[in-house]
């Protein structure tokens, strides 16, 4: 299928080349170079020309006189015209309501949900070292506000709030220069593509499924934030060269090859539990279930990993006047393993004395002590040794 008009472009080579060409993976010492050394520069701050900061713009709190009207309220698109803003008004009974509103309205061009605004950014990347298990924070990103969504914005600017004298409303003009916005998002997209192809050639060397699964999840949310950036790039942007969208096309062709390899690896990253001393079965269902919660694959017999768990449930009689007393003073021993190689630390719990004169009685209160023992603390060990 042709491309068409160039606002099209984008879409268009997203469709034909996406799924189509693959990106060698870079050489990750290489990478990791190049990411530590690229990271540590932050973007500077938005320094807009004479040309580029209209009459009645500022970014110093205060409310403009309702007496005058400004000129961004009265002649918008000469002051912002959309070759080189994109920009969207918001009116409210108060300034931080309309402040909020005109970011709610700017959100819908980009596909975000606005849920929060404050006055600084900070995005952290964690990126894969030489040595497995290790990761650093890198540099942050400094800008004038911060869109607390599941996707973000960046370069965003306001007017002062204008009181109108008619309604009684106050206005906000929010604004986003699409040359400095298009400056941020390139930077981030390269520098986090640098970090997902070196992850992608850990990935590739490693054989255990578990490990390389914790590396995608991790860089994963980086991906789904990546390829935003792009599709936003394509609205800051339209008009690009068509060598400068196919390259952020094989770049979307790389994140789509690491959701399909991080599938790959959920599926071989399977867990066989056996359990020793349990009676009826209730503690092998219940260790099932967490791994079940966690998304994580429990195979009968020939799991990639092995769950052992060692139940410790001795049943003592002692005489409690003339009839007889039960009691159990037990613990469990979760060992995770691969190959007879700990995956992770085994889990250990010790539990009360329980003292019945029926059996049952005792033995039913430790299994359901064990239970919820399980699903609490047991369960946020699995979930640390996943994130770790």
């Amino acid at each position: 299928m042709a491309c068409g008009a160039d606002k099209d472009l984008f879409l268009c080579l997203r469709r034909e080349t996406g799924m189509q060409k693959k990106v060698p993976a870079f050489v990750l010492t290489a990478a990791l170079a190049v990411l530590v050394l690229g990271c540590g520069s932050v973007p500077p701050p938005i320094n807009e020309t004479e040309e580029e900061a209209p009459i009645g713009s500022t970014d110093q709190a205060g409310v403009q006189p309702p007496d005058r009207v400004p000129t961004w309220f009265t002649n918008t698109r000469s002051l912002y015209p959309d070759s080189k803003f994109i920009w969207v008004k918001g009116e409210a009974a108060t300034p931080e309501n309309a402040k909020e509103k005109a970011l709610i309205e700017m959100s819908r061009y980009f596909h975000t949900t606005v849920e929060a605004v404050s006055e600084e950014i900070s995005e952290y990347r964690e990126t894969i070292s030489s040595t497995k298990n290790e990761y650093s924070d890198k540099t942050q990103f400094n800008e004038y506000s911060r869109i607390e969504s599941q996707e973000d914005f960046f370069g965003i600017r306001f007017t002062d709030p204008w009181l109108n004298p008619k309604n009684k409303a106050y206005t906000v003009l929010a604004y986003i220069n699409r040359k400095d916005a298009e400056e941020q998002y390139r930077l981030r997209v390269e520098t986090n593509m640098v970090g997902i192809n070196a992850l992608m050639a850990a990935v590739t060397q490693n054989d255990d499924p578990l490990y390389s699964l914790k590396l995608l999840a991790k860089e994963k949310s980086i991906a789904d934030m990546t390829r935003k950036f792009i599709d936003n790039l394509s609205f800051t942007s339209p008009g690009k060269s068509r060598d400068y969208l196919q390259k952020y096309a094989l770049y979307l062709n790389t994140i789509q090859q690491l959701y399909s390899e991080y599938e790959r690896l959920r599926s071989r990253t399977t867990f066989s539990i056996s359990v020793r001393g349990d009676a009826g079965g209730r503690v092998k269902r219940a260790v099932q279930k967490v791994f079940e919660q966690n998304k994580l694959i429990v195979a009968p017999n020939s799991g990639e990993y092995a769950v052992t768990v060692q139940v410790n449930a001795p049943v003592k009689k002692a005489p409690y006047g003339e009839a007889i007393a039960y009691s159990i003073k037990g613990g469990i021993e979760i060992a995770i393993t691969r190959k007879g190689d700990a995956v992770f630390p085994s889990y250990t719990q010790s539990y009360e004395e329980y003292k019945k004169l029926e059996r049952k009685v005792v033995s039913d209160l430790f299994y359901k002590n064990v239970e919820v023992d399980l699903e609490k603390n047991f369960r946020a060990h699995v979930v640390a040794m996943l994130e770790s």
